[in-house]
């Protein structure tokens, strides 16, 4: 058995978009959440059919916030707000149990419950609930190679199937969403190549995504407009890939190509409050490229990295394609970490981000912001033990941003500049 608990408790500010004339004047006075999550399983157990195992899980994610929205960038005179609950409990099933001497079956089932309880200034209590339901079975099947050696290199299959489900029975003041069915699958196999050092990998897949409770029903204090009739959307995609393993290094790259159908974008539209957000199907939205992942060690220095190349496209019905939000044609990271002498270590971080694009509904459709590049710098030493309750402590002192640039991850909200941080470990 295992129960694990956190929570937090918290003022927070939101920095005004740079990029629109008339941002959102918002802050939180106050922000709660509460996170338990409770488990218990028989462990793997001889069954007349071989052995297996039962868990079953329960998570509790109770949360509540308030938002005052200022008048202007002062941030004084309040002209409007809201507050909220927020209730999830999520109840999971999982099993497992060996097909023969090499195959094996996993199921899980899967019951969420989230409520949402909404008051905004001058309006009553608007309830909302939404409960999602999926039941899961995959097998895998070792076809070659010998499960009882340990140098074998076996080469396996797996196949899985899902049914998932959705309804909102409570959807405030606007339509609720009627039972919602779909089913999801995937194939997928590994096999060694070569001497057994190459290990080749791949799948194809079918999976769906209903609408949350924010995307269907919220306006964000005005700043959307709601869409109740979004659908479902669904991801069918492929991909083929390998993995060299040597002593020093180690080297993953991974080609795709997905199409999600259905999906849920942000779009501008035109009310007679003004321009606003809203959550809008986009007929398809294609994308392909790969993905490289690379480790290893030399002497003193580690070192890993990581890059994706895609190219990512809204499709309309005629066949015509479009930009999206916040889809980089290049992402990568690379980073490096040395021995030094007194036990300490050093570590050199760098990202790069593509120029990417956002919806501003004040120019009716997307626009551009620039590329971005972060550099952080780490140094760490680890200690021994700090007396008989603790056996380790570690004590980290970071810069991050050390050129002190403009970096964006999202469209008029710079990252912080350079920021230097202390961090003491103990466990």
């Amino acid at each position: 058995m295992s129960l694990s608990s956190s929570g937090f408790s918290e003022e927070r500010g939101v920095a005004p978009e740079a990029h629109v004339f008339d941002p959102r004047l918002w802050r939180y006075p106050s922000r709660k959440r509460l996170i338990t999550a409770f488990s218990a399983g028989t462990g793997q157990r001889p069954t007349p059919w071989g052995e297996g195992d039962l868990e079953t899980s329960v998570g509790l994610d109770f949360g509540s916030q308030e938002i005052d929205q200022y008048a202007t960038p002062e941030f004084r005179e309040i002209v409007g707000g809201e507050r909220s609950d927020d209730r999830t409990v999520t109840v999971r099933m999982l099993g497992d149990h060996s097909l023969g001497t090499k195959g094996e079956l996993r199921s899980a089932l899967t019951y969420a419950d989230v409520n949402h309880d909404e008051v905004q200034e001058g309006d009553g209590k608007e309830e909302y609930r939404q409960r999602l339901w999926s039941l899961g079975l995959e097998g895998e099947w070792q076809l070659l190679g010998d499960p009882s050696s340990e140098g074998s290199r076996p080469t396996r299959f797996s196949v899985g199937l899902a049914v998932d489900g959705a309804d909102t029975p409570k959807s405030g003041d606007k339509p609720p969403l009627e039972a919602l069915w779909a089913w999801g699958g995937r194939l997928g196999f590994t096999t060694f190549a070569g001497r057994g050092d190459l290990l080749v990998h791949g799948s194809v897949g079918r999976r769906t995504r209903f609408p949350a409770l924010r995307e269907l029903y919220s306006g964000a204090l005005g700043r959307f407009l709601p869409n109740p009739d979004l659908k479902p959307e669904v991801l069918t995609g492929g991909e083929l890939g390998f993995t060299l393993m040597g002593k020093e290094m180690e080297l993953q790259a991974v080609g795709f190509y997905q199409v999600l159908s259905d999906g849920i974008v942000r779009s501008s539209v035109s009310t007679e409050e003004g321009n606003k957000y809203q959550r809008v199907n986009q007929f398809e939205v294609r994308s392909r490229g790969i993905e490289v992942l690379a480790s290893g060690r030399a002497g003193w220095l580690g070192w890993s990295g990581d890059l994706t190349v895609q190219r990512a496209r809204g499709i309309t019905p005629d066949g015509g394609e479009g930009r999206l939000e916040y889809e980089p044609a290049v992402a990568g990271k690379v980073s490096a970490r040395v021995r030094l002498p007194q036990g300490l270590e050093g570590g050199l971080t760098g990202r790069f981000m593509a120029r990417q694009f956002c919806e501003n509904p004040e120019v009716g459709g997307l626009e551009p912001f620039a590329s971005s590049r972060h550099l952080d710098l780490s140094l760490s030493r680890l200690f021994g033990s700090l007396g008989r309750w603790f056996s380790r402590t570690e004590a980290v002192l970071n810069v991050d941003n050390l050129t002190d640039g403009v970096v964006f991850d999202q469209c008029g909200l710079p990252q912080p500049g350079r920021t230097l941080r202390i961090q003491l470990r103990i466990w």
